[in-house]
């Protein structure tokens, strides 16, 4: 049995399907990358795995399964959310230390010496040992990620579900919070889904899943997908037809094309592929 088991979750908002379908599994350690444009099903199917919207489909985490939020609440203590948005679980009067203290008493952890041992490690860890006095509102976007995501991770969480934990910080912000989340991963045994926004983040993850309109349309690992992709993808030549998109620098095209093909397609181009969905055309640009 799989740490995490998600079965043909349906998530709908009155008329409009958030996402349709999905399926996936994971292990103790795993992080398992959402990639796809806005509005594709990701925090979605985000937010219905942490039981906090309503869904239909089920949910096994740890050999116990839900499909509601009334379900989900005897196992809220082992999920972590970070949703998408800088600082937005955050208070800009409260300080760094402040903050921890506040998350902590809203999960009713006992604050004795391992806590507080863990504490010092988290933010050791993110580099916020020396920001414990400053208030949020203060923090540059990076620090307030980093702070965002120790906060989610101090009643340690066995599923973690982080939306676009990076998307809007900097550079050096966006590897420090990669480093916590391996570290995590390692030494507890977390299962991670993470959102993404970047590409090149994708080979830190050890599936992915690529969103479209609301579905799952291919799993795979970052390699597996690239090498899949690569049998659509050409030098830039006209689209004979619908089923075919062009970018500035590559053609994707789920038919046969007269044309030199690109066996090797960058990772910034990887978000324009449309491997593992042969039924449907892919949209102009």
């Amino acid at each position: 049995m799989h740490t995490l088991e998600v079965s043909h979750v349906t998530v709908t908002y009155r008329e409009t399907v958030g996402i349709r379908d999905a399926s996936l599994v994971a292990d103790a350690g795993e992080i398992i990358g959402f990639i796809g444009a806005d509005g594709a099903g990701k925090s979605s199917l985000m937010h219905a795995v942490a039981g906090v919207i309503p869904f239909s489909g089920s949910v096994t985490f740890r050999g116990r399964t839900y499909r509601s939020p009334r379900e989900a609440e005897p196992l809220k203590d082992r999920i972590g959310l970070m949703p998408q948005g800088i600082g937005l679980v955050l208070y800009d009067t409260l300080t760094v230390g402040e903050h921890l203290d506040f998350f902590a008493d809203i999960r009713g952890l006992r604050k004795d010496g391992a806590f507080r041992d863990y504490r010092r490690k988290l933010l050791r860890m993110a580099g916020l040992e020396r920001f414990t006095d400053r208030p949020a509102g203060k923090l540059s976007g990076g620090m307030m990620q980093k702070l965002s995501l120790i906060c989610t991770l101090l009643h340690r969480p066995k599923l973690l579900i982080l939306d676009e934990p990076t998307t809007g910080v900097d550079p050096l912000s966006r590897l420090e919070l990669w480093e916590i989340l391996d570290g995590i991963r390692r030494e507890e045994g977390t299962v991670a889904l993470v959102s993404t926004a970047y590409m090149q983040e994708a080979a830190r993850m050890d599936r992915i899943l690529l969103f479209d309109e609301g579905e799952i349309i291919a799993t795979g690992t970052s390699r597996e997908l690239l090498l899949d992709a690569a049998a659509h993808t050409y030098e830039p030549v006209p689209c004979p037809g619908p089923r075919c998109i062009r970018t500035g620098h590559y053609t994707y095209s789920l038919d046969p094309l007269d044309a030199p093909g690109k066996l090797r397609p960058s990772k910034r181009s990887f978000s324009s592929t449309r491997s593992g969905k042969t039924n449907r055309s892919p949209r102009s640009k």
